[in-house]
């Protein structure tokens, strides 16, 4: 379900980086993608059952999965750039 939205919301944030500051801002789009993605795999994974409870570590799970697709989308937008004759 998350793929529906969330790769397009990545290739987005990753155009609007581009349109401000070109290649670099797609690659620091990229770098904050991949930096929430870390963070919320390690709040998943240090929170057990007790601290959070099923509903939080759901949530938590979901929003991972945004990011994950979310960086799909922003390694999508930047791969163009990586080898220009492909």
């Amino acid at each position: 379900l998350t793929n529906l939205f969330a790769r397009s919301l990545g290739g987005g944030m990753s155009d609007w980086a581009y349109s401000k500051w070109s290649v670099r801002g797609r690659i620091w789009s990229l770098f904050i993608q991949v930096i929430l993605e870390g963070m919320l795999m390690l709040i998943f994974t240090h929170g057990t059952y007790d601290t959070y409870g099923p509903i939080g570590a759901l949530m938590v799970l979901i929003a991972w999965g945004i990011t994950v697709q979310a960086t799909e989308g922003g390694t999508y937008g930047l791969v163009p750039f990586v080898e220009p004759s492909a």
